[in-house]
């Protein structure tokens, strides 16, 4: 529900920089060879100061001394450095693209050499990550509208780099010595900025054949492994106090086919194109803080590791998009429709969780753009009207674990809440919805240019 007041008594500042040079060269080698080169440079400058306000006994609001488990701050400069080569051949009717690419990841961070007195332990450098990928692409004509297509590639995608730095001293906090539960926040949760990149193959295989001129129907099927995702791992320090630390320890597999269909837009008609997509998304964890989640909520609940749905995997999915123009008015429209994500349902009076075993109800949204152009000399005014979620549905986006809805919850069957709010304005959750119905009025105007 909404909050009845106050503030919040933790403070963020952040201050994110970033630098890149980058460099690509194209050259036509001969008439059925084309050699590309590219290298990037990235460095980044990540400062963060962060604390809790509290109250001294004159009930004067403070700041935490710098020492203090309420106070952290830390300034990483991280860097990121890659190079690629790719030779595409036209070997007859037949493309070849190869490649390779070099990446290459400095987290500038440090790590604790002893686990179980992590405060006062000394300290080491991280260490450094990098990974040679190969990449290959191949159009085979079968007619002459007909393409086979195939490709197939390793990436390299650096970590989040808050799992790599959240707290940077290493610290427990004291509630939980004392023998509390730990708190929900990241007092317990320690950063690892010796996380490996996740790791990815991917390849698919498809068909483009060409039905008319302007209509073309593609089929592809894909597939992509990925490995080294972030989990945690559980410590209990000297003092008896628990912790979670980021590691690598989870995988996940995509696979699933694409159905696409385009008519391209002629002058005076309507273009559009549609593709359905039937995916399956499996692995053995979908949140890298479920370990830490799991141990924390209440009662404790046990973490399974294996295979499962993760908890972005949409069964169904399908686009539609048109365009046209039509009197001078140009129109466009986009619709999405999906099958529901999962969810983890929990009955509040018997104990049968089974993890991402429920699916959220199905999602749809349109949105409309209509614009008009008038010529004055050099001057293009352009008016516009553009509406999203058109039919002004609400779509779930969360859902309560007891119903697998947003509109409702069981729990309010079994509970009665007290405090400043009605129950139902505590169970009335505006978050768990997908923005309503959006009208936007506008006019773009562009000057020296003369249609």
């Amino acid at each position: 529900g909404f909050a009845t007041g106050g503030m919040r008594m933790w403070h963020h500042f952040r201050d994110n920089r970033t630098r890149i040079l980058k460099t690509d060269i194209r050259s036509q080698i001969t008439k059925n060879q084309t050699i590309g080169l590219g290298v990037s440079y990235k460095k980044i400058k990540l400062w963060l100061h962060e604390y809790q306000l509290y109250f001294d006994e004159k009930y004067e609001i403070q700041i935490p001394s710098v020492s203090s488990w309420y106070n952290n701050s830390y300034t990483h400069e991280p860097e990121e450095i890659s190079a690629y080569i790719q030779d595409k051949l036209e070997l007859g009717e037949m493309i070849i693209n190869l490649g390779v690419r070099y990446d290459y990841f400095d987290p500038d961070g440090v790590v604790p050499e002893n686990f179980y007195n992590t405060v006062g332990a000394p300290k080491r450098a991280a260490e450094t990550s990098s990974q040679l990928s190969p990449r290959v692409g191949i159009a085979y004509p079968i007619s002459d509208q007909g393409v086979i297509h195939f490709s197939y590639g390793h990436f390299f995608q650096i970590p989040n780099y808050e799992h790599l730095y959240i707290n940077p001293d290493f610290e427990v906090s004291l509630v939980q010595l004392k023998g509390d539960q730990p708190p929900r926040g990241s007092f317990n949760i320690m950063g690892n900025a010796e996380l490996k990149p996740e790791k990815t193959v991917s390849y698919e295989i498809g068909i483009k054949q060409g039905i008319t001129s302007d209509l073309t129907l593609d089929v592809t099927g894909f597939n992509k492994d990925i490995r080294d995702l972030i989990g945690q791992i559980t410590y209990r320090n000297i003092y008896g106090g628990r912790f979670w630390y980021f590691i690598n320890r989870d995988y996940a597999n995509v696979k699933g086919i694409t159905v696409a269909l385009e008519m391209r837009e002629a002058p005076g008609s309507v273009g559009f194109s549609v593709d359905y997509t039937y995916q399956s998304a499996t692995g053995n964890a979908s949140d890298p803080l479920d370990e830490s989640k799991n141990q924390e909520s209440d009662p404790p609940i046990q973490s399974e590791k294996k295979r499962q749905p993760l908890n972005w995997d949409q069964t169904h999915s399908l686009n539609l998009t048109t365009t046209t123009t039509q009197m001078g008015y140009h129109i466009s429209a986009i619709g999405k429709i999906g099958s529901g994500t999962p969810y983890t349902r929990e009955s509040p009076r018997y104990n049968n969780r089974i993890l991402n075993g429920e699916r959220k109800p199905m999602t749809m949204t349109f949105d409309v753009n209509v614009t008009k152009d008038f010529q004055l000399n050099s001057v293009t005014i352009s008016p516009f009207i553009k509406i999203t979620n058109l039919l002004d549905r609400k779509n779930n986006r969360d859902v309560y674990a007891s119903s697998g809805t947003a509109d409702y919850d069981y729990n309010m069957i079994f509970e009665t809440y007290r405090g400043y709010r009605t129950q139902e304005e505590w169970y009335r959750q505006p978050n768990y919805y997908d923005a309503p119905r959006k009208i936007i009025l506008g006019c773009s105007i562009n000057f020296g240019q003369n249609n």
